[in-house]
């Protein structure tokens, strides 16, 4: 399994930029805006291809549609899902869709830079849900560079681990499109990342 980054969804996100500043010791870096999602982001590296997002929806896009982690009800920031590399997403759909669940449709995902560079990737649709948030989207950035080796550095991730009330059923699932994950038993539905930070050790949910 390779991790291809954590989603760290915020109330707004000059507030989780704050937050994960405040937590690391790293100051994250505006990445640019989901055109095709009304959001925006900015990111810190964990690693030579892994990233942490914070992502928020943007004040300034006028957008009229979806909205994907529940940006427009949450009040508090939390990790709220992860994402798998994968250059055989079609493959992993279908191996879900005979598994009995979907990751929903594949999609061409864009986000404009500050500099106005428009990076383009395939993925899975963040908007579907399987798993209650602990299957991850799937990801192909293809030809464009991975974000974690231009993002700011000084974290690595160490570990993720996840709870369910029902992890066989998760389990199942996971196994269904070939990632290997573990998922614990707990009271709550919770993803934790074990990062180390400049600032020590951190555990961000």
């Amino acid at each position: 399994m390779q991790i291809d980054h954590l989603v760290y969804a915020s109330p707004t996100l000059e507030q989780g930029m704050a937050e994960i500043q405040e937590l690391t010791a790293v100051k994250p870096v505006i990445g640019g805006k989901h055109l095709q999602w009304g959001t925006w982001n900015a990111l810190i590296s964990l690693g030579p291809q892994c990233f942490f997002e914070i992502i928020a929806i943007d004040p300034a896009q006028s957008y009229v549609g979806p909205i994907i982690f529940d940006l427009d009800t949450i009040t508090e920031s939390k990790l709220v899902r992860w994402v798998a590399k994968s250059n055989r997403i079609p493959e992993q759909v279908k191996l879900a869709e005979a598994a009995g669940f979907s990751l929903g449709p594949v999609i061409e995902g864009q986000r404009e830079k500050q500099d106005g560079t428009l990076l383009k990737w395939s993925l899975t649709d963040p908007l579907s849900n399987p798993g209650d948030g602990l299957i991850p989207f799937l990801i192909d950035w293809r030809d464009t560079p991975h974000p974690g080796s231009a993002t700011p550095k000084g974290c690595m991730l160490l570990a993720l681990s996840g709870k369910h009330p029902n992890p066989g059923i998760i389990q199942q699932m996971l196994q269904a499109i070939e990632l290997d994950f573990e998922i614990e038993k707990g009271k709550t539905i919770e993803l934790t990342a074990t990062i180390q930070a400049p600032k020590g050790l951190i555990k961000i949910s």
